[in-house]
């Protein structure tokens, strides 16, 4: 006889293709709202899950009543309260009725990330359990867990093409809304659920025709100052991007940071001036990034310099040759000058030498910005410099006579990270702080010296005079600064510890008076309570062991933890990871959502390969196996990535994606049997909450904390702990089981 159809599966696909497209749309919208780094995405990744673990443990239980026939009801509902999230997160500075010109702090951003996930998380999560209990299989869970890895895939490659070839969230988010809803009304075979896609592709049109997310930019603007005009915005594939009229002064804005007035004489020749002045003869400068406000053109005064301007977003730049007049759109096109747009780490380390490399990048705001102030950086930018070159780090926060604590410490860490490479480094203090580093030892560089290397250059700048170098060069705040760099032991900054970004991070929300003394704590003691953590959970585990066997209770107590451990574990890989391939190979948009999508593809093969296993009754010996080559696997895995550090092969990095997400999707079809077991009655989206609640632990913590602070190695050397932990707890109680060749009748029975 013919099985009935099971829908759960098709609705679980959709659920896991709406919830990951969703995702990649909040990330975007928060990002270019707050301009936060790593740690703030891992915070809203936190809460994301989070809410998706209390919607599927409300679902859980097994005896309450079951919707039916509301599916895409329910969808649309999601897509309802998504959309005023998507608007809310833009909106959010009116919420809160901030200062003009007020940023937003790191409370700010979680009360509103909170808030505006919250339904569409629950409904998820909600939506999950309450399919497994709806479904016809045995292990529901783990089929419907398939199904949603599936969905999650395509929903990933599907919003990053969306993305890369419409530019705009609002048409993407449209398009995913009216795909679902479709779908789902069309398994539905009923033509009042016609009605919901109809009216998600109505709102779209609507939306686009009263021009709303014009107005919603607008919006968000003025509650900087009332007067600013937004001249143009896109949604470019690294940011969002926004030309701003202030009162005559055009400003470009990346992600609502500012990036460069257009144009910004005064401040460029300053730059300038600078830069020429530590040379005796320069003939080629390399310039990384901040140029757009005309340095590039500005070291073209100098007669015998040619400039490389290495800048990662082309979308930026056709804004501002956009916005300047034909004169100083020439200046642009001079034959000394070439434009590459590309990650500039990866471009310099196959170029020649430079008399001087001028990184103007700022400050190591997130993980990919960090990678312009590791050590492993500086040594590619040493090996690149001529004889008697110079390397400057300019506009870095600072202080003019004094820094704070998380200030010292920024500006400590890259003080130490170059002096590893460079034997000669001078810091000149400031509002925006510049560092100099050289390999040979130049003559004593005083302001007389650069002053009148730089008149006997011919250069002339309207708007600095050579006299004004003498400002940078004050003997005694030099030799004050120099003094407490030396003395500060912050951590060097690495590839493989990019702890940069979470020193900036502090700087940042301290500068705004949002909570720091708890993120400051946790920096200064993270080594120790990662010990004295993992010693807790050892003996939580010996502790339970115990209690089990002598009880004889079922597992419910050491299931939780696993399902916990399972979501800390996946999360804590695929935040590892892909910190590890942006720092290999840059912030390549494309690249990344083709990694996102082979790690879901890996943990949907390891999903099926349970499940086929599973097919002929449950083995203790594959939850052995799974977590000893998972501890295995995690463990090694540091030496495994900083050999690809040295050969950032993309083939090698996919395939590691492929197998970490192997591993994670791998158990929970294991777990959730367990689960059944161990229970009479199914509470099917039990273990799923747990996971989503790991899975929060591990985004927080592994892309905030752990990376930074401990480095990759102690970061997964302690998840390769706490996976033989689990191992030591499974193999003391794996006597508490019924036999295996049970199993099918079990569940079968629990399924009634």
């Amino acid at each position: 006889m013919r099985k009935a159809f099971d829908s759960t599966q098709p609705i679980g696909f959709f659920l896991g293709f709406a919830s990951m497209s969703l995702q990649v749309l909040y990330l975007r919208a928060f990002l270019a709202t707050f301009y936060g780094n790593e740690l703030s995405i891992g915070l809203l990744l936190a809460l994301w899950l989070i809410w998706g673990g209390v919607g599927a443990r409300l679902g859980s239980a097994p005896n309450h009543k079951r919707l039916r026939y509301s599916w895409v009801a329910i969808f649309a509902l999601i897509f309802a309260t998504a959309a005023l999230g998507l608007a809310g997160a833009r909106l959010v500075r009116h919420f809160f009725a901030t200062s003009l010109a007020q940023p937003l702090d790191l409370g700010m951003l979680l009360f509103s990330s909170a808030f505006l996930t919250a339904v569409p998380c629950l409904l998820f999560g909600y939506l999950f359990a309450e399919l497994s209990h709806m479904s016809k299989r045995n292990n529901p869970s783990g089929y419907l867990y398939f199904a949603e890895t599936l969905g999650s895939l395509f929903g990933g490659l599907f919003s990053t093409f969306l993305n890369i070839r419409l530019g705009d969230d609002w048409l993407a988010f449209g398009l995913v809304a009216v795909l679902t809803l479709s779908a789902l009304a069309g398994m539905q075979k009923k033509r009042v659920a016609f009605f919901f896609p109809f009216a998600a592709l109505l709102f779209l049109v609507l939306f686009r025709f009263f021009a709303l997310a014009e107005r919603i930019e607008i919006l968000y603007w003025h509650s900087f100052a009332a007067d600013l005009r937004l001249v143009k915005t896109e949604q470019g594939r690294y940011g969002k991007l926004a030309i701003l009229d202030w009162g005559g002064e055009f400003i470009l804005y990346s992600n609502g940071e500012k990036v460069a007035a257009i144009p910004d004489p005064v401040s460029a020749q300053a730059q300038a001036a600078l830069v020429l002045a530590q040379h005796p003869a320069p003939r080629s400068i390399c310039l990384i990034g901040g140029g757009w406000g005309g340095l590039p053109v500005e070291l073209l005064r100098h007669p015998h310099v040619s400039v490389d301007f290495c800048e990662l977003d082309p979308q930026a730049g056709k804004l501002v040759f956009s916005l300047l007049s034909d004169s100083l759109r020439s200046l642009w096109r001079s034959d000394r000058l070439r434009i590459i747009y590309s990650d500039a780490r990866y471009w310099l380390s196959r170029q020649g030498k430079y008399d001087l490399i001028v990184c103007a990048i700022a400050s190591p705001a997130s993980a990919q910005g960090n990678r312009f102030f590791t050590r492993e950086f500086f040594a590619i930018v040493k090996s690149h410099l001529a004889e008697n070159g110079r390397f400057l780090l300019l506009g870095l926060p600072g202080g003019e006579n004094f820094l704070g604590a998380e200030l010292l410490q920024l500006n400590g860490s890259i003080n130490r990270t170059l002096q590893t490479v460079f034997p000669h480094v001078l810091y000149l203090p400031g509002d925006q702080g510049i560092f100099i580093a050289a390999s040979q030892p130049a003559p004593e560089q005083t302001a007389e010296l650069l002053s009148r290397r730089l008149q006997n250059s011919g250069v002339v700048y309207p708007f600095f005079h050579p006299s004004q170098l003498q400002f940078y060069y004050l003997p005694d705040r030099l030799a004050y600064f120099a003094d407490i760099l030396s003395t500060n032991r912050t951590a060097i900054n690495r590839d493989v510890q990019p702890i940069g970004y979470y020193l900036d991070f502090l700087a940042w929300n301290k500068n705004l008076g949002g909570p720091s003394e708890l993120l400051y704590s946790i920096q200064v003691h993270a080594k120790s309570c990662a010990r004295w953590v993992f010693v807790a959970l050892a003996a939580a585990a010996i502790f339970l062991s115990i209690l089990v066997r002598k009880s004889k209770t079922d597992w419910h107590t050491g299931l939780v933890l696993a399902g916990f451990l399972l979501g800390f574990m996946a999360m804590t890989l695929q935040i590892v990871l892909l910190m590890a391939f942006q720092a290999a190979r840059g912030f390549l948009y494309t690249e990344i959502g083709f990694a996102l999508a082979v790690y879901m593809l890996g943990m949907a093969v390891g999903a099926a390969s349970a499940l086929r296993l599973l097919r002929h009754g449950f083995r203790f010996t594959f939850l052995l196996v799974y977590l000893l080559l998972a501890a295995a696997t995690t463990a090694v895995l540091p030496w495994i990535l900083e050999m690809l550090f040295a050969l950032p092969a993309l083939a090698l990095f996919m395939g590691l994606f492929f197998v970490c997400g192997g591993l994670g999707g791998f158990c929970f079809p294991l777990y959730t049997v367990l689960d059944d077991l161990s229970l009479g009655t199914p509470h099917y989206g039990r273990i799923y909450a747990y996971d989503l609640w790991g899975g929060a632990l591990g985004a927080s913590l592994g892309a905030g904390v752990g990376v930074p602070l401990l480095g990759f190695r102690v970061s997964l050397g302690f998840l390769a702990g706490v996976l033989l932990i689990a191992l030591f707890y499974f193999m003391r109680t794996r006597s508490l089981l019924p036999r295996p060749a049970r199993q099918i009748d079990h569940l079968r029975n629990a399924k009634g």
